[in-house]
């Protein structure tokens, strides 16, 4: 799979790290709001988990806007408390893998991902393996600072323009099979990482 690659790109959630969009839901479902994976990672319709996602609204906006869309009274804690839910952890030695992959080849990140979990997700992991987040690749591409997010287009050729990347000697690896498509339509080479599969089975380092 990695014959004449260069560069790996990774995912976060479902792939680097361990995430569980369900929890994530049942915790708004009992502050009496109905969201689903589709709606806050895939729907690109405008709302504030997707306007988050894209930078275009901070923390502080995101929380106000659940409220009024939802039209429920609810505090910033208890919408961060569900918000946050998702991210489960670190596996170590995933982390071991990419850090080992460092030595052959050029290792990007392409997250879509926002301000409040990407604080809550770096502190986790300074605090686990004692060292920043961002020390692990050689560059972080993230949705809410480059202002848009997979599975469109735009988030991909930006990389491969602000990366300098070649995109057939580089590897995508997503659990999503539509940003894993729109990457292969960009020229970058994709891997759908299914169900039960881990980059350990895949990448052998």
């Amino acid at each position: 799979m990695l014959t004449g690659i260069d560069t790996i790109i990774f995912d976060l959630g479902g792939v680097i790290l361990d995430i569980s969009p369900a929890e994530t839901e049942s915790r708004f479902e009992k502050l009496g709001i109905a969201v689903t994976r589709e709606l806050f990672h895939v729907t690109p319709e405008m709302n504030p988990f997707t306007m988050l996602e894209k930078g275009e609204i901070d923390e502080h906006e995101f929380y106000s806007g659940v409220r009024k869309t939802y039209n429920r009274e609810l505090t910033d804690e208890q919408i961060f408390h569900a918000w946050d839910g998702m991210l489960l952890g670190w596996t170590p030695e995933r982390i071991d893998l990419i850090r080992r992959l460092r030595s052959h080849f050029r290792i990007l990140l392409l997250s879509n991902t926002n301000r409040v979990h990407y604080e809550s997700y770096t502190n986790s992991f300074r605090k686990e393996f004692g060292f920043a987040f961002e020390e692990l690749f050689d560059e972080l591409y993230v949705s809410h600072e480059m202002g848009c997010r997979k599975p469109h287009r735009d988030i991909y050729e930006k990389l491969i323009a602000e990366s300098g990347i070649v995109p057939d000697r580089a590897i995508f690896i997503d659990d999503t099979l539509i940003n894993v498509n729109s990457a292969r339509e960009s020229g970058i080479r994709a891997y759908h990482l299914t169900g039960g599969e881990d980059i350990r089975d895949i990448l052998r380092y």
